[in-house]
């Protein structure tokens, strides 16, 4: 049964990044899966992406209980976890993830309820479609 509701939110075209795909993929799936555990029955988990002139802003926002007063920079340091199970890895691999890609993570309370995630990433200004080798 489906408790969470996730809303992807984007804009028409397409937009290219200077990323690793293996690392943006880890990256998403840690901050989704804290988002979905976080969120009460029936939250919403909204994701979306913001261009500017170089940079995109993805941003994973959810409806849980926020971060206590602090932890916003301690949630990315290793072992970190106020989950009963939580290993505190997945946000500090996060972090190793994007400074390896020029990236920026960061976390922030939301003024009613539940906190935002942001990932600053650089953008490819390049027209053409880079193909993979």
């Amino acid at each position: 049964m489906v408790d969470k509701q996730i809303n992807i939110i984007y804009e028409d075209g397409e937009r290219y990044i200077w990323f690793d795909p293996g690392h943006l993929r880890q990256i998403l799936m840690n901050l989704i899966a804290n988002s979905i555990e976080a969120s009460p029955k029936l939250g919403v988990i909204r994701i979306s992406a913001e261009e500017s002139d170089k940079r995109i802003l993805i941003e994973v926002q959810d409806e849980g209980g926020g971060l206590e007063a602090g932890d916003e920079t301690k949630v990315f340091e290793p072992f970190f976890s106020k989950k009963e199970n939580g290993t505190g890895l997945g946000l500090a691999i996060s972090r190793k993830l994007c400074l390896e890609n020029q990236a920026e993570i960061w976390a922030t309370n939301n003024a009613d309820k539940g906190c935002t995630f942001f990932i600053s990433v650089n953008r490819n200004n390049v027209e053409q479609k880079i193909e993979r080798t």
